[in-house]
């Protein structure tokens, strides 16, 4: 959604689209080292690696001994022990679902973080949730799904589904933090194609001043670069240990 400017002020040139790309990459870069470094990120993320180390050894790309091959025994003999735990109850999880599982909800809490301005952020006034819910489901409209729920529910929803919340973010990618045209603090989802506009309307009201640009698609990037970047060093360094 594009907001409506004031009246163009004279001087004040709006920033580029490579200016605006170029802006959103520390933003991003640091909103995914936040959700990663968290109470609750960090423990799935070094979970995760752990399971991108076992990947790693799988398709033959290190060879793991030493400290990294007994932490790996290790950890796997846990989830024997909880596996044959829930099998008493008639549940029977693989392994590699579980491996699979850590990274799955990795993700899930760096797409949550980088939503708690916007998706998570928001506080819905619709009159009749049920019926905005049932509308979003069928106009495929993740965002109107999302905020007809209630926030406590939201924050699970998004975590659990965030796979279709990076589906929405293919077409609006872009938050923009920070004074809006009338000098109010905002928080705006941009779709792709309007970020130059959206931009524009900002300078010729108040300039292009202390806006901040997030990147949901750099998010996702940056998160998996960490995981494969994080799996493979912790592989090779700890291989390296008595």
């Amino acid at each position: 959604m594009i907001l409506e400017s004031a009246a163009p002020s004279k001087g004040r040139s709006a920033p580029s689209r490579r200016r605006l790309l170029r802006q959103s990459l520390w933003p991003s870069f640091r909103r995914t080292l936040r959700a990663l470094f968290s109470a609750v990120g960090l423990p799935l993320f070094v979970l995760a690696i752990i399971s991108a180390v076992k990947f790693f050894e799988w398709a033959d790309l290190i060879n793991l001994r030493g400290f990294a091959e007994r932490l790996i025994g290790a950890q796997e003999n846990l989830f024997a022990l909880a596996a044959q735990f829930l099998s008493s109850y008639g549940l029977h999880i693989p392994v590699w679902v579980t491996d699979a599982a850590f990274a799955y909800f990795s993700v899930g809490n760096t797409m949550a973080r980088a939503e708690k301005s916007d998706l998570l952020g928001v506080q819905s006034d619709f009159d009749r949730p049920w019926s905005e819910f049932f509308d979003g489901v069928r106009r495929l409209r993740f965002d109107l799904v999302a905020l007809a729920m209630p926030q406590w529910l939201r924050h699970g929803f998004v975590r659990l589904a965030w796979p279709l919340a990076a589906l929405y973010r293919l077409h609006t990618p872009f938050v923009v933090e920070g004074p809006g045209p009338d000098g109010d603090l905002i928080s705006s989802s941009v779709p792709r194609l309007e970020l130059v506009a959206f931009a524009k309307q900002v300078s010729d009201a108040i300039g292009w001043k202390g806006q901040t640009v997030f990147d949901s698609r750099q998010i996702l990037f940056w998160h998996a670069a960490a995981l494969i970047a994080g799996g493979w060093t912790a592989g090779f360094v700890l291989s390296h240990l008595p």
